[in-house]
């Protein structure tokens, strides 16, 4: 049996079971809610109309992905691009699907082709994308912080699964000391924050940078 756990989103508590989760706001007075499940290995999602929060009621979470995950973990949402990128630590890969919203109306998203790999030969934990479509992620065991440039994921052999994209690293320990087992990542275009889950002040630590690679906060 799964262990619940929660997830915060646009105010809402919402309980999810074990679930990670991204949403993407649409053209479409709709909001969507992606979720990952690595212990049943699949992804789903729920869409929000407009108001529908705003009452009792709770999401309805469809299938999207069954198939072909080993330990789906972080999940991010390219708005621009219409992508799904999806981190699988066992199978050393972040995969990304384009997704079909014609049918959102309906309460219906598809995908648009199938899987392809973004990133190959990491183990990555959890992912972010900023608004030009850089991504950015972590990497627990090798204490990483790594990126790809939004070039690298416009390119036709990317686009068509044939070419993963080559990451940099942004972060690393050594010789920085401040990266520490990353988990969760975020990005606001200008810079990029992670949690360590070892050598904080208490428990862990938060940690603010440049999306260039200099450190400027942390706590």
């Amino acid at each position: 049996m799964m262990i619940p756990s929660l997830c915060w989103l646009f105010g809402i508590l919402l309980s999810l079971q074990s679930w990670s989760c991204t949403s993407a706001a649409t053209e479409e007075p709709t909001t969507i809610l992606f979720v990952s499940s690595p212990e049943m290995k699949v992804i789903k999602y729920g869409t929000i109309p407009k108001g529908y929060l705003e009452v009792d009621k709770t999401v309805e979470l469809k299938p999207l992905i069954e198939t072909e995950l080993s330990n789906p973990q972080g999940l991010a949402y390219d708005r621009t691009a219409k992508r799904l990128y999806v981190t699988d630590p066992r199978a050393g890969k972040i995969f990304f699907y384009d997704l079909d919203f014609s049918e959102l109306s309906a309460g219906v998203v598809k995908l648009k082709g199938g899987q392809k790999v973004a990133v190959d030969s990491v183990e990555p934990r959890w992912v972010a994308v900023d608004s030009q479509g850089s991504i950015f992620f972590t990497d627990e065991s090798a204490n990483k912080v790594q990126s790809v440039p939004a070039d690298q994921t416009t390119t036709a052999t990317f686009l068509q699964g044939n070419a993963p994209a080559t990451p940099r690293v942004v972060f690393e320990f050594p010789p920085t000391s401040f990266v520490s087992r990353p988990g969760g990542i975020a990005t606001d275009g200008s810079h990029v924050y992670w949690g360590n889950k070892e050598e904080g002040k208490a428990v862990g630590s938060v940690v603010k940078g440049t999306e260039g690679g200099d450190k400027e906060d942390s706590g």
